[in-house]
């Protein structure tokens, strides 16, 4: 029997490479929404890693922690681009509640 190597794919997740464009074109485009989860060790990881006090964030994430949800949809956006040079300009984000431990939520990027 021959075993196949494992691959992790999300059933969401559609590859799109857009050659020869202009990068203006993706002005105001949606990136996903792709499903996320936020997990007490990504959470805890993340708050030994800035170096705050674990006890004052155990029932919900620090706001910061929205920064590490741009790796889910950056991505699509940087494969959208792979024959360009991009430079990062700015991001904001847009917080409708706190975020929980074992929250699950949909991320959206907006370029």
């Amino acid at each position: 029997m021959h075993s196949q190597p494992m691959t992790r794919r999300r059933p969401y997740h559609v590859p799109v490479t857009v050659k020869h464009m202009n990068p203006s074109d993706l002005v105001d485009q949606a990136i996903g929404p792709h499903h996320f989860r936020v997990c007490v060790e990504n959470v805890n990881d993340f708050v030994r890693a800035t170096g705050d006090e674990a006890d004052r964030w155990e029932d919900a994430a620090p706001p910061g922690f929205m920064a590490t949800l741009l790796f889910v949809v950056a991505s699509d956006l940087l494969r959208q681009l792979s024959d360009r040079s991009v430079i990062h300009g700015e991001q904001s984000f847009t917080w409708h509640r706190r975020i929980g431990m074992e929250s699950e939520m949909d991320v959206t990027g907006r370029v």
